[in-house]
């Protein structure tokens, strides 16, 4: 090695093998989500519980935060505290999972006809946890998953909520893709063109991007209002209320006057009018 060629070599020390079991490292996440999904069994031992519901439903999938746990209690811990992460990473996991299970059940007939498909994760426990009531909820519950119980006393229309954006630049008609956060979240379109140009050529200007409406990919989404449960409200006081976003599989699932008990993200979002508003994300 002739280290006079102008070169510039770099090694990184502070990568060691522990990295490879550190589940806070999202491919090693999603691989241990990927095994739970194949290989976690119901308590006799004798249906593997996930598989049989990837297969059955294709598109859906219902998971106990107690297996999890059970599984790994250091993964259900992060599904807790930094859901908008890691429950992206299960759904990516449970996809994976669906499309290899598929390859081989199919194996023999059509090996080519296993397409990757989206799986939703609904998430679910039988012990409550986090704030009791919708009072409770505070700062220290932001971004975390919570559980809150309550009476649905509105429901928006449904309406198409992109996940990800087909941008083109209007000079050099270079495209790209861009994913949007969940929720009722925006998101904010790149200022410049980052092609490279030839030499020579005329730069591409400020604010290129244009979207690409029939290029993008869009889920159902609705908002509902739930309300407080009558019990919950102290002697004098009024009901209080939270929004709900809900999408895909659980749009136009609730009706008004329906009581439920939801686990979502409690988030911050920045209303119209400049002033903030709570709202959990499903």
């Amino acid at each position: 090695m002739n280290f006079d060629e102008g070169a510039v070599f770099f090694s990184n020390q502070r990568y060691t093998a522990d990295d490879e079991e550190n589940v806070e490292r999202g491919h090693v996440a999603q691989q241990r989500f990927a095994t739970f999904l194949r290989s976690f069994r119901d308590d006799e031992g004798d249906t593997f519980v996930y598989r049989d519901q990837l297969l059955r439903n294709k598109d859906k999938v219902r998971v106990k935060l107690e297996h999890v746990r059970q599984f790994d209690d250091e993964l259900g811990d992060l599904l807790v505290n930094r859901p908008a992460e890691y429950l992206a990473l299960l759904e990516s996991a449970a996809s994976a999972v669906l499309l290899s299970l598929q390859a081989t059940a199919e194996e023999g007939e059509d090996a080519g006809a296993a397409q990757h498909q989206e799986v939703q994760v609904f998430l679910y426990s039988d012990s409550p946890f986090g704030p009791k009531t919708l009072r409770e909820l505070s700062s220290e519950h932001v971004s975390k998953l919570v559980t809150i119980s309550g009476i649905v006393t509105a429901a928006g229309k449904p309406r198409a909520k992109a996940t990800h954006v087909s941008l083109q630049c209007q000079n050099c008609k270079n495209t790209k893709i861009i994913a949007c956060k969940p929720g009722l979240a925006g998101v904010n379109l790149p200022r410049r063109c980052e092609l490279q140009q030839m030499e020579g050529a005329e730069p591409c200007p400020l604010d290129p991007f244009v979207v690409l409406p029939d290029s993008s990919k869009y889920v159902d989404q609705q908002t509902l209002k739930l309300q407080e449960s009558p019990e919950d409200i102290p002697t004098g006081e009024l009901p209080r209320n939270i929004l709900l976003v809900v999408d895909r599989h659980l749009v136009q699932k609730i009706v008004p006057g329906t009581r439920v008990t939801t686990i979502g993200i409690f988030s911050i979002m920045q209303a119209k009018q400049g002033r903030g508003e709570s709202v959990a994300i499903r």
